[in-house]
């Protein structure tokens, strides 16, 4: 309950927040932004190189086995990797980022890439301290974390909308800051001694990063598959297809929010128990709970003209794009239970496998279907990788959770 009020109030401020600047800019505007922060989120999703996986994963497991020095010392061992990696995802971009801005056919874009390289490293290291507190399951100050992130970006926007200053280059500053202040925040909210630059245990390090590796795999496939449709969709169409199609996936990714908000809860329990047959009837219970939640996301799927128009009413041709998004998060939420049980039963290989193969299916659709089609055909390739991904994680699941043989 605590994740999804946590959830429900970053959904709404999150919400609140794209609704006034997609309003404030309109749908051209918005796109270009979308753009720049997509490429500022894959970045920093690429720079975590699955730390935050592994904090979870075995920070959670000596936790729950009342180990707490060698629980430190994963945390430990993953800030060392977070403030390296950090430091090298944002020198990449700034470094990148006229490039880029050309490889998407946007040069002018060239100096919101830098502006988002500053954002970078601030996000990168607010999810160490957001994972640290998961491991803990410490859920209240976690929610209150992200909800507070998000609040902030929600205030700053209202102030830029109201003086009549706000632009892609300011809401992109206002985005970049604030996960730095959110960095000071979390420093006060993990447990003394959490995290810390004290001595390097070579033990955990391995352990952190042979799990890690595999996550750091499953991470960029993930954040390929997450972004690139966007990102494809200003490419092969135009600032307007851009901005129907991040507007719809603006309010999937609330959906998806809301949904993860129950596996941020689940992951760090299963990772404490020992014994197959236990994660066994935690995950056949968490399928319950996804059955009753994906009867929610179809009500909204079915209502998506009417709900696509509170960015404005010129973003109702979004409406088809935003059914078909919400139809592949319905896959997603039958997913997530199995791939709980995999991430507790320590079975990393099958999330990159699973990720790859969704990568390959959605950019096969998206080639196909974006030049003609703009937005819709990006949301048809988020169906195919929805229901690759399914497949997959029903399969290693059961696999993974039979009884053994006597």
């Amino acid at each position: 309950m605590i994740n999804a009020a946590g959830t429900f109030l970053t959904a709404a401020f999150s919400f609140g927040c794209l609704l006034l600047a997609g309003r404030a800019l309109g749908p051209s505007g918005y796109g270009l932004f979308a753009l720049a922060l997509t490429v500022l989120m894959m970045a920093a999703e690429l720079s975590d190189l699955g730390v935050n996986a592994g904090i979870i994963r075995h920070a959670s497991a000596h936790l729950g086995a009342g180990d707490i020095a060698a629980a430190r010392a994963v945390l430990v061992a993953a800030l060392r990797a977070k403030l390296l990696t950090a430091s090298v995802g944002a020198l990449a971009v700034l470094a990148l980022a006229t490039p880029l801005a050309g490889l998407l056919g946007r040069p002018a874009a060239a100096g919101l890439l830098r502006l988002a390289a500053f954002g970078l490293a601030g996000t990168v290291l607010l999810g160490a301290f957001s994972a640290a507190l998961q491991a803990h399951q410490l859920f209240t100050r976690n929610a209150a974390l992200a909800a507070a992130n998000w609040a902030l970006r929600l205030a700053g926007t209202g102030a830029l909308a109201a003086t009549g200053k706000i632009s892609p280059a300011a809401l992109l500053i206002c985005f970049a800051v604030t996960p730095w202040l959110m960095c000071g925040v979390g420093a006060l909210l993990v447990p003394r001694g959490s995290l810390g630059l004290t001595p390097w245990d070579a033990r955990r390090g391995r352990e952190v990063f042979d799990f890690s590796r595999w996550m750091a795999l499953w991470g960029l496939f993930t954040l390929l598959l997450n972004r690139l449709d966007l990102l494809l969709v200003g490419r092969l169409t135009d600032d307007l297809q851009a901005g129907y199609y991040a507007a719809a996936q603006r309010v999937a990714m609330l959906v998806t929010l809301s949904v993860n908000a129950y596996l941020m809860a689940l992951v760090p329990r299963l990772s404490r128990l020992r014994r197959s047959e236990e994660i066994a009837r935690m995950t056949a219970g968490a399928r319950r709970v996804v059955a009753f939640g994906s009867i929610a996301i179809a009500a909204l799927a079915a209502a998506a003209p009417w709900v696509i128009q509170a960015f404005g009413a010129a973003f109702r041709p979004a409406a088809p794009a935003l059914a078909l998004l919400l139809a592949g998060t319905i896959l997603q939420a039958w997913t997530l239970p199995w791939n709980a049980a995999l991430y507790a039963l320590d079975r990393p290989q099958v999330f990159a496998l699973a990720s790859g193969l969704a990568l390959l299916a959605a950019t096969a659709v998206n080639l196909t279907l974006i030049p003609p089609l703009g937005a819709l055909g990006a949301g048809v390739g988020s169906l195919a990788a929805g229901a690759v991904q399914l497949a997959i994680a029903v399969r290693f699941g059961r696999r993974a959770l039979r009884p053994a043989p006597a």
